[in-house]
């Protein structure tokens, strides 16, 4: 199966970890379940990211819970970047395997263009870090 297949194939998950991230978030906030939905109802995986945060930052939690929680964080930052920009931006195959996201199209400056390259080495899948890029 093409990798960028693969890669679309995980969106309907991401629902559920949208979900995981709005109970993680229900929990630490330490609220009950009805005013945790009245209050982060709606709230995405980077708002709920970011309460966690100020949440960690008020109770002063200890760097090896931060660390923890900020692995996890960065390995859920770099997912949902993948999809929303594979999401709104699309992509488009360089090589049979590798597959170019870019919002190119869509940047109103030339500084704001991102570009990502998904690629596959071996059975690893991977997206190169987004450069910012000048038009050709």
């Amino acid at each position: 199966m093409p990798i960028i297949l693969r890669l679309v194939a995980l969106f309907p998950a991401f629902s559920d970890i949208e979900a995981s991230m709005q109970a993680t978030l229900w929990h630490f906030a330490g609220v009950s379940t009805p005013t945790a939905q009245a209050v982060f109802s709606g709230t995405r995986i980077e708002g709920a990211m970011q309460f966690i945060n100020r949440i960690a930052d008020a109770q002063r939690w200890k760097k090896s819970k931060r660390n923890q929680i900020q692995h996890i964080f960065t390995q859920l930052g770099h997912l949902n970047k993948l999809r929303n920009e594979i999401l709104h931006y699309g992509a488009w195959m360089l090589a049979p395997g590798a597959w170019i996201v870019s919002n190119k199209e869509f940047a109103h400056m030339i500084e704001r263009i991102r570009r990502g390259r998904c690629c596959r080495a071996s059975s690893i899948t991977y997206l190169c870090v987004p450069k910012t890029q000048t038009r050709t």
